[in-house]
């Protein structure tokens, strides 16, 4: 009985705190909400767009920051005037990937909200030449460094040996011819460069499917530069991705005959992999030994990049 009087009598002043409580909470959410930035809207951006389209040159690209601003990207996907496929000028990469910037001579930095004049968002070895702030967007022209990339392993396919083996072990003949390497008369063989979707983004790769069951497939670039850091960047396909069935796929990176890494991708991984190796004065050899279990969509999509000290120690 005591004990009741006593919560009764506490009982308005508990009331009241939560009153108060629910009072200040109310009020900071209605100031945090005032000083939150408004969006900016589809005239905004097209404002912007006109801007970079009149100055747009070969080998530029754009990127939007904050990425989540999905829908800016119609406006920034055609600047060049080629064919309506966005992601060939448009980087949309999150979080950003400054080596797959460099593969470009400058970048166009469209920047909205909390991002804007945000200096972390300059990519290593960049220099900003130009800068325009609108009523709700900053941009920013920068250009890039040139030399930092000293091999490429995309474009350089033609120069390596590719090893394949049949389901008993026996070594499938392997001719490079354009862009990929056919082997025997099974397109599952084939290794090529190919446009595909990693990791939420578009990447130029090399892709490498593993067929057949636990046969690797031994992709050797016999020769890279140095001294340098060699950075590889690979995933999964989004197809291999998506699969419902099929086993991980192991990938091994070997370099100078040393194993420097192993990574095992299971279905469902979206991520992008980075491998960085130092190389030392004289000729190296990389291998890519690329394996699954269970083949069935089992496919790794791969690049990389011999960069120059400066990139190091940046």
């Amino acid at each position: 009985m005591a004990g009741s009087i006593r919560f009764k009598k506490v009982l308005p002043a508990l009331a009241l705190v939560g009153l108060l409580v629910l009072v200040g909470v109310s009020i900071w959410v209605l100031l945090a909400s005032c000083s939150e930035e408004e969006a900016p809207s589809g005239a905004d951006w097209l404002e912007v767009a006109e801007t970079v389209q009149g100055r747009f040159e070969e080998g530029d690209v754009v990127r939007i920051e904050p990425a989540w601003l999905t829908g800016a990207r119609i406006f920034f996907g055609d600047l060049d005037g080629g064919e309506r496929e966005p992601f060939r000028i448009l980087d949309i990469h999150d979080p950003m990937d400054p080596p797959f910037l460099y593969h470009f001579k400058r970048v166009w930095l469209v920047t909205a909200l909390d991002r804007r004049h945000d200096s972390g968002l300059i990519p290593p070895g960049g220099v900003v030449v130009d800068e325009v702030d609108f009523s709700k967007l900053t941009l920013q022209l920068v250009e890039l460094p040139s030399h930092w990339i000293l091999w490429d392993l995309v474009p350089s396919l033609g120069t390596a040996r590719l090893q394949r083996f049949d389901k008993k072990g026996k070594p499938v003949s392997c001719r490079f011819r354009g862009r990929s390497f056919g082997c025997g008369n099974k397109r599952e063989f084939n290794v090529g460069t190919e446009l595909r979707q990693v990791a939420g983004g578009p990447r130029q790769c090399v892709v490498i499917g593993a067929y057949p069951d636990d046969q690797p497939a031994v992709l050797e670039f016999p020769q890279l530069p140095g001294p340098g850091v060699l950075r590889l960047t690979l995933g999964q396909t989004v197809e291999a991705a998506r699969a419902g069935d099929g086993s991980e796929t192991v990938v091994k990176i070997l370099v100078g005959g040393v194993e420097v890494e192993q990574l095992h991708l299971i279905r469902r991984d979206y991520n992008l992999h980075y491998v960085e190796v130092p190389l030392t004065e004289g000729e190296t050899s990389l291998v890519v030994e690329v394996t699954a279990e269970d083949s069935r969509r089992r496919e790794v999509c791969l690049e990389g990049v011999v960069l120059d000290l400066d990139w190091a120690s940046r």
